[in-house]
């Protein structure tokens, strides 16, 4: 059984791929989004705001990507380097929702509990190891022969 050729279905890598994606870009666009409010109310200029917004966030882009690039992936590795970032979203979430936001308990529940759970939940049962020892293999077998495949 050849593991590269049953994942070789172009719709079933797509579709794993926005199984993974569109939690992340929708926690990310909520976290924009807070933080755009955040500042709106503190600038109390819109236009000043939203330029704030968009240079800090294409200040994080790109030191992101070096620092990820340069540090994270080389230093201590893809999985972890998701780890690292799957908990600093869970703070900044964190400290950006205030309580002001959803003052009604079932709302708070609802905003706060079910999602912070889930996150936690998958946070810290990201199965290390799996990436390297079945998905990397996976993808190399692809192009090149490995006899330990």
């Amino acid at each position: 059984m050849n593991l590269a050729r049953e994942y070789s279905d172009h719709a079933s890598i797509l579709f794993t791929s926005f199984a993974f994606l569109i939690p992340v870009s929708s926690i990310s666009g909520a976290i924009f989004t807070l933080i755009g409010k955040a500042l709106f109310q503190e600038i109390r200029l819109d236009t000043k705001a939203t330029g704030f917004l968009t240079a800090s966030n294409t200040m994080g882009g790109m030191l992101g990507a070096l620092l990820t690039s340069i540090f994270f992936v080389t230093k201590i590795g893809i999985e972890r380097s998701f780890f690292v970032f799957a908990v600093f979203y869970v703070v900044i979430s964190l400290l950006t929702i205030g309580q002001k936001d959803f003052p009604h308990l079932s709302r708070k529940v609802f905003f706060y509990l079910l999602p912070g759970m889930v996150t936690l939940f998958l946070v810290f049962t990201l199965p290390f190891g799996r990436m390297e020892n079945t998905y990397l293999q996976i993808s190399a077998s692809r192009y090149i022969e490995i006899s330990w495949i």
